[in-house]
């Protein structure tokens, strides 16, 4: 149960703890309160960053904290840390941090994964934008500020990765072949949990186009790009190991295109 008007009623909470951790501004573009008989409420809210308004995460607010604090203290708190800032990052209170959790950053880090790997390749031949994902699993204040290789390491998470890789069209079925491959050396990372790569070869091979389609259909890229008829084809694998899942097949598959 609960309301869309949830968002008027808990949303500057949720905003100044977001700010908070991240030093950044964010709206959010629904909650709804949960009524969770024998347990504490819960709001379960769809939040954004400012800059990028199309990229949606989730926010949980546990409401024990107001039995505790009540709504007005833990607004204090949250807004005497986002007045004393500790270099760039903001001091959290950690009495508040347990009745709040995100997974913003795995958005955070899929970008940087992106900028870091995606810069050591020739973009005239493809590019890629990852997702990452931690299922049931939303990083601490801590988790969240360190560097990328200590949040792939992080065992407690099992990251999930999927690479969508847009290339320059390829009729022939060897090049094609040779390209997935030199994609999943490129963009292998052995301290991912678990790794998928969904390939398109398209035309007209825009990076600045296909980027901005991307972003608009972030929820459902793969179905977006499926049915724009501008993908001649598409390939869904995992990669364990750095090896490709049923390479076999999938090469059977391109041979008999």
């Amino acid at each position: 149960m609960g309301s869309e008007t949830d968002h008027d009623v808990y949303g500057e909470e949720i905003i100044t703890y977001l700010k908070v951790k991240y030093n950044d501004e964010f709206s959010v573009a629904s909650a709804v309160r949960e009524f969770r008989y024998g347990e504490k409420d819960i709001v379960r809210a769809l939040c954004y960053n400012n800059a990028y308004p199309t990229i949606t995460f989730q926010v949980q607010h546990h409401l024990a904290a107001n039995n505790i604090f009540g709504k007005s203290e833990i607004l204090k708190l949250l807004k005497e840390a986002d007045a004393y800032e500790d270099g760039d990052l903001m001091v959290f209170p950690e009495e508040v941090e347990r009745y709040f959790e995100d997974d913003y950053a795995n958005i955070l880090f899929q970008n940087e994964f992106d900028l870091v790997f995606d810069s050591m390749k020739n973009k005239d031949e493809y590019f890629f934008m990852t997702k990452f994902e931690t299922p049931n699993y939303f990083p601490s204040v801590e988790e969240a500020r360190v560097s990328l290789e200590q949040f792939m390491a992080n065992p407690n998470q099992n990251l999930y990765a999927t690479h969508y890789v847009f290339a320059k069209n390829r009729t022939a079925a060897d090049e094609r072949a040779a390209l997935l491959n030199d994609a999943v050396k490129h963009i292998y990372h052995a301290d991912i949990h678990d790794q998928a790569l969904i390939v398109f070869f398209v035309e007209p091979y825009d990076i600045s186009a296909i980027k901005e389609e991307y972003l608009e259909n972030y929820k459902y890229p793969y179905d977006y790009f499926l049915k724009s008829g501008k993908s001649s084809f598409n390939y869904n694998f995992r990669i364990r190991d750095g090896e490709i899942e049923n390479a076999e097949e999938l090469m059977e598959r391109m041979g008999g295109e």
